[in-house]
């Protein structure tokens, strides 16, 4: 990635620095999600994206597609992820609220549950947002590692996307094994 995209954020913040020293893999697994969603969306004018890796999943997306509104997680350091990833195509913000509210606003939505921790409710609330949320053409790509929950996403997607087409599902990884997070794309 860095020969790809280059060194020019500042340093890591506290849960990159430790999932570095402690889960390389764990943390490479998950940027992949992200460089993998960015790919699917392609080249777009907005995007946005859930931000669980502290600036590297909206930094990584926004590399493939263009402009990136990033959502952190609400316990995530807003000025230090800022000063880390100074980048002019990504905003970085801490509440989704007026966000979900936006009309037709985005071409892409990224959000991923790599912790398990989001119900079926706020999945459901979730997906039904961001049918609301995107542009016509538009795609969503959401997923997981718990088979359960991806069963549900993919079941709730349907309610409110023409096609859902679902990736990894225990595929095979060169690196990480068993591959175990599962992907749907929505449009």
């Amino acid at each position: 990635m860095i020969n790809e995209f280059g060194n020019d954020h500042g340093p890591l913040t506290p849960k990159l620095a430790q999932a570095f020293t402690h889960d390389p893999f764990g943390l490479m697994e998950q940027c992949s999600w992200f460089k993998f969603a960015g790919k699917m969306v392609g080249k777009k004018e907005r995007v946005l994206v859930y931000d669980h890796l502290e600036g590297m999943g909206g930094w990584t997306v926004a590399c493939e597609t263009g402009p990136v509104v990033a959502v952190l997680d609400s316990s995530d350091p807003l000025d230090e992820i800022r000063a880390a990833w100074p980048d002019e195509k990504i905003i970085f913000e801490k509440h989704d609220e007026i966000l979900r509210s936006a009309a037709n606003e985005f071409e892409g939505l990224i959000r991923f549950d790599a912790g398990g921790e989001m119900t079926e409710a706020q999945w459901e609330r979730f997906i039904a947002d961001s049918a609301n949320m995107l542009r016509d053409g538009g795609v969503l790509i959401a997923g997981g590692k718990s088979e359960k929950e991806f069963t549900f996403i993919k079941k709730v997607a349907g309610k409110y996307f023409n096609h859902v087409f679902t990736f990894g599902k225990g595929q095979q990884h060169p690196l990480i094994t068993p591959a175990n997070a599962t992907i749907i794309l929505a449009c």
